[in-house]
Parts: structure tokens; C-alpha cells; sequence
């Protein structure tokens, strides 16, 4: 029977996604040594002979209601009920065996995949931690937001990298499955409390002169003297060009990389990986894409003003500049050499199809492309008799 119970703080960081939670968990297992003498406990978690300082992993595989339907569940090879079972129970162990351990007031946890899960949900992690602790816990949960406008343009970004498509995506947006960051952030503040929450704006965040590592190591975790600590960010969400994802959603769309939760068998998960590399236009889905989900989240930009003070106004964004120069087309000849045969075909089909697309705007346009699909496909008929129209418009 415990008589006494010493009391340590859990401090929770739940994303939101796209921004800068990798960086923030880079910096924390970079750390791991310099903030364990502080008396902060980071625990990394090992996983298939490799340790994570992603506790989304862990966190959401346990406490979401179908584990086996989590992408990383999948990646793991744990993408059946009992297979994801038996590793949330290993999950139960490590994290019981972990938040125990002595020589610590501090526990952080970080995990944006934790912002998914439902308010039943995060009720049971709450009472889990309550059940298992070897001490009385005080709740803190830390969230950064960004401008969600902003955000959604990254999100349809990264889902495109990821294996989606521009309409489906879109579509997913008009029936509010996107960037409502209310229904986010709300779960957490009636599990918790309003007064465990605290909420920081990305854009301060990255302004600060160590970047998010740092905002996070200064607000986050109230550590003041940042000279003995290793903050340098790790940029592994690479942006990409306008080029680039309209290859993507075109490919995604005609071959979905999954088919009915499993890995198309014609894809492979990385086979437009060298894609991501190629130069071209700065990605932007232009301005009236941003006023328009603007109005469409108002509701949620007032809700963020009224109860935490964060106030986000429309901005002007870039709009996406001239596409398919020659820069572009040479870094897509690299990349294109990189990719599988079936990637290649599609890729070389689209370009034809660009060239079509311009023919009464920009001749010149289509010649130039249609140029560059005949060089990697030598033997197209209808590329040589397309390109024998666009030069007698040309050269007369």
C-alpha cells in the first residue's frame, strides 16, 4: 500500500501537425543527456531494434479505438488486431516502466498523431497515466497552431507527398476533415482544464532566435540559459516545388499508392521519392484558395481569439509563377532517370498532356515540353507529329 506519493508533472505536447513537431522531437532526443541533468525525463521508446522520440507511435496505437488501422501499426507490420494488441501491450510496459523512473520532475511526452485521437480517448491516456503512476501527476498540455489557412495549404502539401490527390483532398476540406482546429484543441481543454493548457502561435515560435527547438525549450520546458544545448533543426519535411505536386496528385489520382487500406501492388512507397528534389515554381495554392478557407474557418479563428487570445487575420500569399521552365524540365530529366519504369511512363504521359493543355495560350510552352517528352521517349508517333505542328505555328 503507498502511503505517500511524491507529485511530478507530465508535460504533454500534442503538435498540432505541421508545426515543426519533428524538430521539436529531433532536439529532444539530441538532448537526451543535457535535459536529463535538468531532472526532465524524455523517454525514447525502442521499436523494431530502433529508438523513437515520436511517442505518437505509442501514444495513438494505444489509445485510439482501431490500432490496427494505424499507418504506422502498418509500417511496423502490426496491422492486424491481435499483432497491434501485443505491441500496445509492449507499449504499456515501456511507458509504465518509463514515467517511473526516479531522479525526475519533469516527464515531456510529444506526439502530433495525439491531437487525432477522440475526447474518449484522451480521457482513457489520462486515466492511464493516473493508474500507473508511482506519483500524483499535474497535468500541462502544450499545442502550437499556425494560421490555418496556411495550414491546410501545408497539410494538402504533405498528403500529396504522402500518397493523395489535390481533389480528394479538397474535398475532404469542404466537409470540414481538415483544419478545424477547434475540435483539436477543445477535447483537450475539457479533459485537462483550461488552465493546463497553453497554446503558442508557430509563427512566434520560429522567430525566436533558436528556431521552434529553442521556443520549445524556453517556454515549453521554462529553461532559461539555452548555451549548453544542441538546438539545430533537422528540416525533414522538404517543401516542394508546384511541378512536383502536380505530378504527385495526377499519379495518385490515376494509381492510388493504396487500394482498400493495402499497398497498391503496381506502387512502391517511395517510387516518386527523387520528385521531391525537383526544382520548379514555389508550391502556393494562390490567394483565393486563402481567402476562401479563410471564410470557411472563421468559426474557428474567432473561437482561437475568444479563449486563448490568438488573433489571425487574412494575408496576402503568392500566387504559383511560371510553371514548366527549362530549369525545371532539365531537374525533371535527373529525377525522372531515378525513378521505376511505370513512374517514368506516367510521368513522360503527363508532360505530353501539360503540352496539350498550352497549346492555345503558350505554343512555345507546348513545343518546349512536348520536346522534352520525345527526348525520353524517342519513339512516340504522336509526340513527333504534335511537335512538327507546334514548329510550323512557330516557324512558319
Amino acid at each position: 500500500m503507498k502511503y505517500y506519493k511524491s507529485k511530478k508533472k507530465i508535460l504533454l505536447h500534442v503538435g498540432l501537425h505541421k508545426t515543426g513537431s519533428t524538430s521539436i522531437q529531433d532536439g529532444m532526443k539530441k538532448n537526451f543527456d543535457a535535459v536529463s541533468n535538468k531532472c526532465i525525463l524524455y523517454p525514447m521508446i525502442p521499436i523494431k531494434g530502433e529508438k523513437y522520440s515520436n511517442h505518437s507511435f505509442m501514444l495513438y496505437s494505444m489509445f485510439c479505438d482501431t490500432p490496427e488501422k494505424y499507418h504506422m501499426n502498418q509500417k511496423f507490420n502490426c496491422g492486424t488486431k491481435e499483432k497491434s494488441e501485443k505491441l500496445n501491450n509492449y507499449y504499456s510496459e515501456i511507458l509504465t516502466s518509463e514515467i517511473n523512473k526516479k531522479n525526475n520532475d519533469l516527464i515531456v511526452l510529444s506526439g502530433e498523431d495525439v491531437s487525432s485521437l477522440t475526447k474518449e480517448n484522451i480521457e482513457s491516456m489520462k486515466t492511464f497515466f493516473i493508474d500507473n503512476a508511482d506519483f500524483d501527476i499535474e497535468f500541462e498540455i502544450v499545442i502550437y497552431v499556425r494560421h490555418l489557412c496556411d495550414y491546410i495549404q501545408s497539410v494538402i502539401q504533405q498528403r500529396v507527398k504522402d500518397g493523395g490527390w489535390e481533389e480528394l483532398l479538397l474535398t475532404e476540406l469542404q466537409s470540414n476533415k481538415i483544419g478545424q482546429v477547434k475540435n483539436q484543441i477543445d477535447k483537450f481543454v475539457r479533459v485537462f482544464g483550461l488552465e493546463n493548457i497553453r497554446i503558442y502561435k508557430f509563427e512566434d515560435a520560429i522567430s525566436h532566435s533558436h528556431g521552434i527547438v529553442g521556443h520549445f525549450f524556453n517556454q515549453a520546458l521554462d529553461l532559461i540559459d539555452l548555451g549548453s544545448f544542441d538546438l539545430s533543426e533537422a528540416h525533414s519535411n522538404r517543401s516542394i516545388s508546384y511541378e512536383s505536386y502536380l505530378i504527385h496528385s495526377i499519379i495518385n489520382k490515376k494509381e492510388p499508392l493504396y487500394n482498400q487500406g493495402s499497398l497498391n501492388e503496381r506502387r512502391s512507397p517511395h517510387d516518386l521519392y527523387p520528385l521531391i528534389f525537383m526544382k520548379g515554381a514555389p508550391f502556393s495554392l494562390g490567394q483565393k484558395f486563402h481567402d476562401e478557407c479563410y471564410l470557411k474557418l472563421f468559426e474557428d479563428f474567432k473561437w482561437l481569439k475568444d479563449n486563448f487570445n490568438i488573433d489571425y487575420s487574412p494575408h496576402s500569399v503568392r500566387e504559383v509563377g511560371v510553371l514548366w521552365s527549362e530549369e525545371t524540365l532539365i531537374s525533371l530529366s535527373e529525377a525522372i532517370s531515378k525513378v521505376p519504369h511505370y513512374i517514368k511512363k506516367e510521368i513522360i504521359n503527363l508532360v505530353r498532356d501539360q503540352a496539350i493543355k498550352y497549346e492555345k495560350d503558350d505554343v512555345k510552352k507546348s513545343y518546349s515540353l512536348m520536346k522534352w517528352a520525345i527526348k525520353h521517349r524517342p519513339d512516340g508517333v504522336f509526340l513527333e507529329k504534335k511537335i512538327k505542328e507546334y514548329e510550323s505555328i512557330i516557324f512558319p
